[in-house]
């Protein structure tokens, strides 16, 4: 006996079809390479409708058929004798009733023997099709039923051993040569197959692929301490979960879970846990195979930049889970440059130009809280800005530049001359969002600065040698000019000398006095504070520039000359601009040379 359990239509509880149609039941198995996903089942019902005997029955003058409960006495015959008129009209009426109580998804029908309530299986199916058979309609009309159904249950509401996801004899792990027995203990009911493997999935599919990145590379070699160790690409890894979802059916809420929930619940439970959530790892992980084995790299490898995105086909009850890492080697950023030597006639220096870009990358999951996610932050683990920031400052020598950084051995090996370790120009620009630091430096071959503080410095010497003495007399009406008298002598020597000297600014203490109340003993500190900040910084008083200066001007002094008799000094001129930190000094001599 057929008789159907649950409706949207309450009258239909508990409702029987007579006569009793035949039931077949097919099954398609549901697995791929790796896992049992269940059946398919298909179930067909073949029956006929009896013009004033069965279920549903009809009245005449009524518009409609009822079901009759199983139960009823009366279920077998029909509720009043059917005219001849009145048979036609009876089997449509009939076959509506039909159409409408299977025109619901997520009905439960229970199939029980002859004249017996022992159940031997019930199902929550959804209908495929309803097929009546072409007749006269006199007395009979035949109709073909087809249900699908997600799983099948037995009498004590658990899902039967073969419809049951993952139910796979698998090799015993104590015993590599056995395999598993399945037990009474692996049947389930619907709610606890959801709630083992997420949802109830049709089939899934997981793919993994991997390629290099040639716009990126690795410098430095793996602690980040060689200028010219390099890996010129990075790899990128590509991992792709899909999965289509089932229609469930729960007939004990009743409850209807759409596909493409279950879809994504499959894919958080079973295949987003299966293995680190940085995967894949290679410091001893078991997953290194994929880096080892099939990508042919060193160990040492690390996952970087964790990114996942979700597609959703609700129609189609597909999920699509994209992940992707960026694996790297050494520290967790990435390094690409270029250099170009320049030479000009017009110039005597030879000019070379480098320009990088560094990617900070990161070993936060997708799901940390720091992009938003649920999970905690790992304290230990630095963002992309963070450690864009620490290989910036490995290849620049913290900031300093100079003959230490592994810029300026770059711009070194790229000419063919001796380079200012002091750059000409630098230029950086930094994008915490992304995480890159973008720089660019000129180097010259000019000499090295002799104050070696200064950031840029110009030397400027002029001699004037004794010339002849000679007077101009103007002689009113010559037409040649005027009168040139040699007069017997000879002018000075003289030497001029400019030093313009530039000071990184923030080395200079200016100080700036914090808001005082205006009293005559703290008005007199802060005049002396702002003297210390501004006068008091001048090149000329402070070490070891003092020194350094001292020792330039006594070179270029003309009491450093051979066979001067008298030498004397103008006044010096300095000028000070202490909130740019530029510096000049102006000297003037004029000498006597030995007879």
């Amino acid at each position: 006996m057929l008789t159907i359990l649950n409706h949207p239509i309450t009258y239909y509880n508990n409702k029987v079809i007579r006569p009793v149609p035949f039931v077949s039941v097919s099954s398609q198995s549901l697995k791929n390479k790796e896992f049992t996903l269940g059946q398919d089942y298909t179930i067909t019902l073949t029956g006929t409708i009896v013009t004033n005997r069965g279920s549903p029955a009809y009245a005449t003058g009524n518009t409609s058929a009822i079901f009759l409960s199983s139960t009823d006495s009366n279920s077998d015959v029909g509720a009043t004798t059917v005219n001849k008129l009145d048979v036609g009209r009876a089997i449509l009426m009939k076959q509506n009733a039909l159409r409408e109580l299977f025109g619901y998804d997520g009905i439960r029908i229970k199939i029980t023997s002859f004249k017996s309530n022992a159940i031997t299986l019930m199902a929550d199916v959804s209908t495929e099709s309803i097929t009546f058979d072409p007749g006269s309609y006199q007395n009979t009309c035949t109709y073909t039923i087809v249900l699908k159904a997600t799983h099948l249950l037995g009498a004590n509401g658990k899902i039967l051993g073969e419809g049951l996801q993952g139910n796979s004899q698998e090799v015993d792990t104590n015993d590599p040569t056995r395999f598993r027995s399945l037990t009474a203990t692996a049947v389930s009911t619907v709610a606890q197959e959801r709630a083992e493997w997420g949802g109830f999935v049709e089939d899934y599919n997981e793919e993994w692929s991997v390629e290099t990145d040639e716009g990126s590379g690795e410098t430095g070699g793996p602690n980040g301490d060689d200028a010219f160790n390099y890996i010129p690409n990075t790899y990128i890894v590509t991992r792709t979960i899909s999965a289509t979802g089932r229609v469930v059916y729960d007939g004990t809420g009743p409850v209807k879970v759409e596909a493409w929930k279950e879809a994504r619940k499959f894919i958080k439970k079973k295949l987003l846990t299966d293995t680190p959530i940085n995967y894949p790892g290679y410091q001893g992980d078991a997953t290194g195979y994929f880096a080892n084995d099939i990508l042919n790299l060193n160990l040492g490898y690390s996952a970087f930049d964790h990114t996942r995105t979700e597609n959703i086909n609700k129609q189609a009850g597909v999920v699509t889970i994209t992940e992707t890492w960026v694996l790297l080697k050494g520290l967790a950023a990435s390094e690409t440059y270029d250099l170009s030597v320049e030479a000009s006639t017009d110039s005597p220096f030879v000019t070379v130009n480098i320009n990088g870009t560094i990617a900070g990358h990161t070993a936060l999951p997708a799901t940390s809280d720091y992009y938003g996610g649920s999970n905690p932050n790992n304290t230990a683990v630095t963002n992309k800005a963070e450690n864009a920031l620490i290989k910036y400052f490995k290849v620049s020598n913290d900031g300093r530049y100079g003959v230490g950084s592994h810029i300026f051995k770059r711009a070194k090996a790229a000419s063919a001359v001796n380079l200012n370790p002091q750059p000409l120009s630098i230029s950086t620009s930094r994008n915490d969002f992304t995480g890159e630091i973008s720089y660019s430096l000129q180097f010259d071959n000019r000499p090295r600065n002799i104050i070696s503080q200064a950031m840029s410095e110009t030397i400027q010497i002029n001699d004037t040698y004794p010339g002849d003495l000679y007077a101009i007399i103007p002689v009113i009406g010559r037409p040649t000019g005027p009168v040139l008298q040699y007069i017997g002598g000879r002018t000075e020597y003289r030497r001029d000398i400019t030093i313009e000297l530039l000071f990184d600014y923030t080395n200079i203490d200016n100080f700036t006095p914090a808001s005082y109340t205006e009293t005559s003993t703290v008005k007199a500190e802060s005049i002396k504070n702002l003297r210390a900040a501004t006068t008091m910084t001048k090149p000329s008083l402070v070490e070891p520039v003092r020194k350094q200066l001292n020792n330039l001007i006594k070179a270029l002094s003309p009491m450093a000359e051979p066979n001067i008799r008298k030498c004397f000094l103008n006044p010096p001129q300095e000028n000070w601009t202490p909130r740019e930190g530029r510096y000049s000094i102006s000297l003037s001599w004029v000498y006597e040379l030995k007879d």
